[in-house]
C-alpha cells in the first residue's frame, strides 16, 4: 500500500467518520504522524547511505580526507606522531553539507 495514501486516509477517516470516537480519531492522527515521521527518517537514512557509498572508494585511497578526526574535517588527529596507527581512530565524517 502507498504510504502517502494511507496517511491521507488515516487523517481523513479520523476527521469525517460518523461513528469515530475521540480515541479512534486521536489514534488515526497519531498513526498518520508516526508514518510521516518514519517516512522522513527513511529518506534521510537513504541519503546518508548514498553519500557513504560514494565516499567509500575515495576513502580507501585518501582515508584522512573522509575521517571525522582528520584536520581537513575539523578534527585533531595527529598523523605525524610515531605512535599513530592508520585506521585505529578512523571514523567516517558523514555526508558533506551541500
Amino acid at each position: 500500500m502507498d504510504i502517502e495514501k494511507l496517511i491521507e486516509r488515516l487523517r481523513t477517516d479520523s476527521l469525517y467518520a460518523d461513528k469515530a470516537t475521540l480515541e479512534i480519531m486521536d489514534l488515526c492522527m497519531e498513526a498518520a504522524d508516526a508514518l510521516s515521521t518514519l517516512q522522513a527518517e527513511n529518506a534521510s537514512l537513504r541519503k546518508e547511505r548514498d553519500a557513504a557509498v560514494e565516499d567509500v572508494l575515495d576513502a580507501a585511497i585518501t582515508p584522512c580526507s573522509y575521517c571525522k578526526h582528520g584536520p581537513i574535517n575539523g578534527g585533531i588527529c595527529d598523523m605525524d606522531n610515531d605512535n599513530h596507527e592508520m585506521f585505529s581512530c578512523w571514523e567516517w565524517r558523514g555526508p558533506e553539507e551541500g
